[in-house]
């Protein structure tokens, strides 16, 4: 168990010394500052502030490109420089597992430097009183509001991220066309959009200002939706597993 920790701590090590990770992660700094100081809106309450980045069509496109990036790098590291540590695991399963265990946490660390930058940035800005009132038309606070939103971001970005892993095991090269494909559809979902009561199946429309008849509703949806790409990512793990096309070689 320690000596399995060991060499998965020192593959994340080494994945983000790498010249590669570094400039993500100046990217990184630069986006978090684009997002709090560039797209922050006049107002002295800081939580009314947080959302606005994350419902911004460009900011997105950037976000998403650079974890795809982060996604692809950790893919590319772990297949080139860890080549007899990948023999030794044997089966594709433990060889899926191992990479998809790697991205997973390459992809977390990287949003934890970037929302600790952004908050600080954010709240040291904006240095007026925190007020916590209802959201939009919603019968739950601000605050209640921003953790459920950023908890979804995080959430459906990490499975989309885990679904390129899946990909580039599967397809390879083809999967930068699947990420420039899926970011340049952010063009096309509007910043705010009204929606009653129907359910979105366009991914993109949860990373806009989606306006639902409730918070219940928005809520259930967002559920339905996050359990659907779980049961569409487990197929595709099923069938990447025990398909021909690919070997561990």
């Amino acid at each position: 168990m320690k000596s399995k920790l060991h060499n998965r701590l020192s593959i994340l090590n080494y994945i983000s010394s790498t010249d590669n990770y570094k400039v993500m992660f100046i990217c990184t700094i630069v986006l978090s500052l684009y997002g709090s100081i560039g797209l922050a809106v006049s107002t002295r309450n800081p939580l009314d502030t947080v959302l606005i980045p994350f419902q911004f069509t460009i900011f997105n496109m950037f976000m998403f490109a650079i974890l795809f990036l982060n996604t692809l790098n950790t893919c590319i590291i772990f297949n080139k420089e860890f080549t007899f540590y990948t023999l030794r695991l044997k089966s594709k399963r433990r060889y899926i597992n191992e990479l998809l265990t790697n991205v997973f946490l390459m992809h977390l660390y990287h949003l934890i430097l970037f929302f600790m930058l952004y908050f600080i940035v954010i709240f040291i800005i904006r240095q007026g009183t925190i007020s916590i009132h209802d959201y939009q038309n919603y019968s739950v606070s601000n605050l209640a509001y921003v953790v459920f939103y950023l908890l979804r971001y995080v959430i459906l970005s990490l499975l989309l991220n885990l679904f390129t892993t899946l990909m580039y095991i599967y397809f390879k090269k083809t999967t930068t066309l699947f990420n420039f494909i899926f970011i340049a559809c952010f063009m096309l979902v509007k910043t705010s959009i009204e929606i009653k009561n129907q359910f979105n199946i366009y991914v993109w429309s949860y990373f806009s200002n989606v306006v639902y008849e409730s918070f219940s509703l928005e809520l259930s949806y967002s559920a339905i939706y996050i359990f659907s790409l779980l049961f569409i990512l487990f197929a595709f793990y099923f069938y990447t597993i025990n398909s021909k096309k690919w070997s561990i070689l």
